[in-house]
């Protein structure tokens, strides 16, 4: 089969569709996307075939790969954060809005659509407001925004507004949908003083809107030009982080996340004001943890020179047995005053995990998901694991995580105890490495540390990654930089229900409950091709996620 065959398939597709027919278009879509799987035109229909369907959760995954196939196309990140409004997942709605706004400031029915996105959140109705205000300013003529507009006025009772809007609405549109059924409904209502659009009846009758994306045959979506090549870098930004390995975990996700923009991210290790000329960006990663950062920021603020902030632990949810929290967290009132100032000034705030992003949005003028990432330069990615005969069981982590690792220990104990050939394998802690004095030295092993040069290397020794979590506020906002390292290397790995994890989803298994732990390394140990099966479906989801530094 060719791409003609494909090219009938489309055409037999978008008769079914015409004649609303879903289910026999998306039979021929699925046809033609077994033939060509990254056929943005073929996607796209599926996804469009599914939200007919009914079956918007299906689409999600459709159109974050279309994302992820051409995520320099703003017309794609609308048509995400379209299906993401359908499915009520409004943070992820608002942030693809934003980003297909970034890459096309003039977007207009990205605009629209953040207004609907802040239309059904009583915290951010003016915000909505503005937008539809601006976009017809703009466009006089645009009649879906005076739709939303003329709606904003009837439910607040101001019914001589709206009654004006849908007029003018059937004058360029006389076809209009739904402009003659509201003002046939208000047309003997009169407007009273103390309307406001605030309470939770208002916020529900907005909310509504989102049904008109199916209602008026999707105009929401919009066509998706062909596949652009990746945005030159003619822009450049400097990258300020602690001289430690987070800082240099962060910073392909960093580069990844900018790039998309057309800026080349460059580390510096020391903050000077002539780089306020030298670059279009500043970025601090995590400054509030370095003192000398902290003071770069400060100059920033007090020259009034714009920055950038990148996120990736949640430092305000911070256990109260944690090392940092008297340092950094909770434990320390005035180093939260200092994190909120650097969020709260900064032009934007990126960060590692859709959760955090969520806890940061109202503290920060404009917030986006920096994913984590990875650089395939790295020779160690690619690297077959040496040959063996025991099966090693991996776990990374530090001092701050071993209560995370403590409570699956019965689990672990008994695995260990009745599988003889399997080893274990502590990187970053001798406190993990001591908690199994049971085993012999040479069932048990310590790794130190891991840098950016030795993550890739140490992850050879693995068979198996366990990635334990409590679930507490704070490890709630993780990100699947853990599940993104074993992918890389085609690891299964078994991890805790964090958001993160469950989002990933390939490549491994979750542990729902403490007494899975043993089921799962159980089956994992008997069944070597389950894990090869595991392995091979997490690196081809790391391929989403890989961008070469230069």
């Amino acid at each position: 089969m060719d791409s003609n065959q494909v090219g009938t398939l489309i055409e037999q597709a978008n008769t079914a569709f015409q004649n609303q027919d879903w289910q026999k278009a998306l039979a021929y879509l699925e046809q033609a996307s077994e033939i060509e799987p990254d056929h943005s035109e073929v996607l796209v229909g599926k996804g469009q075939c599914l939200i007919n369907l009914g079956l918007a959760q299906k689409a999600i995954p459709i159109y974050e790969k279309i994302v992820n196939l051409m995520p320099n196309v703003p017309e794609v990140h609308n048509n995400l954060g379209v299906v993401y409004l359908i499915t009520n997942n409004l943070i992820k709605a608002e942030m693809s809005f934003k980003e297909a706004i970034w890459l096309d400031e003039n977007n207009s029915q990205a605009w629209k659509n953040l207004a609907q996105v802040y239309l059904q959140q009583e915290g951010k109705l003016a915000e909505g407001l503005q937008i539809l205000s601006a976009v017809v300013q703009i466009d006089p003529n645009d009649t879906e925004a005076l739709f939303q507009l003329a709606l904003c006025y009837e439910i607040a009772g101001d019914f001589e507004s709206a009654k004006t809007l849908l007029s003018k609405i059937i004058d360029i549109e006389p076809t209009h949908p739904l402009a003659s059924r509201v003002l046939e409904d208000i047309k003997d209502a009169t407007s009273f003083e103390g309307g406001r659009i605030a309470r939770p009846e208002h916020i529900k009758k907005l909310s509504s809107l989102k049904s008109l994306i199916k209602e008026d045959g999707g105009s929401s979506f919009t066509t998706i030009r062909p596949q652009q090549p990746t945005k030159e870098l003619t822009k450049k930004a400097a990258l300020y982080s602690p001289d430690d390995f987070s800082g240099s975990e962060r910073y392909p996700s960093i580069a990844a996340f900018y790039a998309k923009k057309g800026i080349k991210v460059v580390r510096e290790q020391v903050f000077a004001t002539q780089h306020y000329d030298e670059y279009d960006e500043l970025i601090f990663y995590s400054p509030n943890l370095s003192g000398q950062l902290v003071n770069s920021v400060n100059q920033c603020i007090h020259n009034k020179k714009k920055y950038n902030v990148d996120m990736d632990i949640d430092l305000h949810n911070l256990p109260a047995d944690h090392p940092a929290y008297t340092q950094f967290g909770g434990g320390n009132p005035n180093a939260i005053k200092v994190i909120n100032i650097i969020i709260g000034e900064a032009n934007m705030v990126t960060t590692a995990s859709s959760v955090l992003a969520e806890r940061l949005t109202p503290l920060s003028k404009h917030v986006e998901l920096a994913l984590p990432s990875w650089n395939p330069k790295d020779p160690w990615w690619s690297r077959p694991n040496p040959a063996r005969d025991t099966l090693n069981i991996g776990w990374m982590g530090s001092k701050t995580d071993i209560p995370n690792l403590f409570f699956i220990l019965p689990s672990l104990h008994k695995f260990f105890q009745e599988n003889t050939s399997s080893v274990w394998f502590s990187v970053g802690s001798e406190e993990a490495y001591d908690m199994f004095p049971e085993l012999t030295e040479d069932r048990r092993r310590y790794l130190p540390p891991p840098t950016s040069e030795s993550i890739a290397y140490m992850l050879t020794n693995f068979d198996i990654l366990l990635v334990p979590s409590i679930s507490n506020t704070f490890n709630l906002a993780k990100s699947d930089l853990p599940l993104l390292y074993a992918s890389i290397r085609g690891i299964p790995w078994v991890a805790s229900p964090l958001p993160s994890f469950i989002e990933w989803k390939a490549g491994g298994i979750i542990a729902e409950n403490n007494d899975d732990w043993y089921k799962i390394l159980k089956k994992l140990s008997d069944d070597p091709a389950l894990r090869h099966e595991l392995g091979a479906a997490g690196k081809k989801k790391a391929e989403e996620r890989k961008y070469l530094l230069s």
